[in-house]
């Protein structure tokens, strides 16, 4: 991104597109959100490196450009998972005289993503039951059970904006519910410290064993 950053400052008539793409996991709804916030996060990187708002356009395609066979009803690595999480640029305008080549690159690193989501606007029915997120001896940080998907993906994004990366959307046994999952933790005293420090930012959570 830095390299970008530099590029834009030494070609200042350039203008680009930041396309953000998620993997298949997650609502449709849910990572047309996620893509727009990482492309809209990606534009802020650029403006506090000097680059002008007025250059740059975000852009959340969500998982509607998957760019392998990892779609809603196939198992997949999470190297191949992460070959779709991606934020491209594209460029809309520029004057200078120079050849852009396009890499389609491989992911560099790999971030573990959470446990799979199981919201039944996707492929889950009641007779899987969804994710089991409840190994033995784990204590689940919940931040809310909700009836409706919405809400729990606003309450997702507020957990995840407090830093809580790892939070994801699930649900347990055959009932009809979202439930927000902050963190698992081994010990009870540390799921109730994160219960505490999600309680001092207005945020009500409990721990489920």
């Amino acid at each position: 991104m830095e390299g970008l950053a530099n590029f834009l400052l030494k070609y200042p008539s350039t203008e680009i597109e930041l396309l953000s793409h998620t993997d298949s996991r997650g609502t449709d709804q849910y990572n047309n959100r996620l893509s727009q916030r990482r492309a809209e996060q990606a534009v802020e990187y650029l403006i506090k490196k000097g680059v002008e708002r007025s250059r740059l356009t975000p852009i959340g395609h969500g998982e509607s450009r998957i760019r392998n066979s990892c779609n809603d009803f196939t198992e997949c690595s999470e190297e191949e998972h992460q070959y779709n999480r991606r934020t491209e640029v594209k460029i809309t305008k520029m004057d200078a005289p120079i050849t852009v080549k396009f890499i389609n690159n491989y992911p560099s690193y790999i971030s573990e993503a959470p446990n799979k989501y199981s919201g039944r606007s996707k492929n889950s029915s009641s007779e899987t039951g969804g994710v089991d997120y409840n190994p033995e001896g784990m204590y689940k940080v919940i931040a809310g059970a909700f009836a409706n998907i919405k809400n729990a993906e606003s309450r997702l994004v507020e957990v995840r904006d407090l830093g809580y990366n790892e939070a994801d959307i699930l649900q347990f046994g055959t009932k009809d519910l979202f439930y927000v999952v902050v963190s698992r933790y081994s010990s009870s005293q540390d799921a109730t410290k994160t219960v505490r420090n999600l309680k001092a930012h207005s945020v009500r959570a409990f721990v489920k064993n």
